[in-house]
């Protein structure tokens, strides 16, 4: 019939249906190793009918036990499947599933303790293969820098230890500057109309001020330079050249240091 139902749910659907075809009273039909026995409307009459008799599902047939069933039932009949205590017949008349539902919770106990028992991939087995170019070192480079917040010299000994690759320190700085250089480039490109809202700050790098704007709503940083001054005429200086950009906010958060 498309699901399996509970006999109580079969019981009282088959009542309801076969009152309205047949004109039996309430309580007119009872189960019996899978064959539906009908009472006439003579108290001692019984006829044996199939499950033809419901033509098509009534909407009390349509649940189904199986979603009903928690993680900890899932689980047990899991478990009583997979370790053939009982028969799949049987757990799913118990449970009031379909076999094929007990089959699928089966073999997911099976594939779990396959996977919690399985062999460890060896330390020593290779598990890729990783073309490095000196496009892929200068992207190491600056990961390590920005990401992990490595020193100049330790990016240095990295490469050394673990590419078998040396590179100066000047080398690594040069790297960063061409990386400076085309960021800067790509944010003089950018659209800064739709800023309403800037907050504005210094922050400091060995004791130098580094201006700082950053649009409240995105929290894109639109302004980060390096100056010698920090003063009311840098800062205009600096916003002044963003207005090339779009920028034009509505309103603008900042201390009055």
């Amino acid at each position: 019939m498309g699901s399996h139902v509970s006999r109580p749910q079969l019981h009282h659907a088959c009542n309801e249906r076969i009152a309205t075809n047949i004109g039996t009273d309430e309580k007119a039909c009872f189960l019996q190793k899978g064959v539906l026995f009908v009472r006439r409307k003579h108290p001692v009459s019984w006829r044996k009918l199939t499950w033809g008799i419901l033509s098509a599902p009534s909407p009390e047939l349509a649940g189904c036990a199986a979603k009903a069933l928690d993680s900890g039932q899932r689980q047990e009949l899991a478990s009583g499947a997979f370790s053939g205590q009982q028969s799949v017949s049987k757990l799913a008349e118990q449970h009031e599933v379909s076999r094929k539902f007990v089959y699928t919770q089966s073999a997911k106990a099976k594939q779990a303790l396959d996977e919690a028992f399985c062999p460890t991939v060896p330390d020593d087995k290779v598990l890729f293969y990783l073309p490095v170019t000196k496009a892929w070192l200068r992207q190491l480079v600056l990961a390590l820098l920005l990401i992990f917040h490595s020193s100049l010299r330790g990016v240095v000994e990295l490469l050394r230890d673990l590419f078998q690759t040396n590179i100066s320190v000047g080398g690594v700085h040069n790297i960063v500057a061409e990386a400076i250089d085309n960021a800067r480039q790509h944010n003089e490109q950018q659209d800064l109309s739709a800023v309403r809202i800037g907050a504005h700050d210094e922050i400091f790098q060995h004791s130098q001020p580094v201006l700082a704007g950053v649009d409240v709503y995105s929290t894109y940083c639109y302004l980060l330079f390096l100056d010698e001054q920090r003063d009311g005429e840098t800062w205009g200086l600096h916003l002044f050249d963003l207005q090339e950009s779009g920028f034009a906010p509505e309103a603008i958060i900042a201390d009055a240091g």
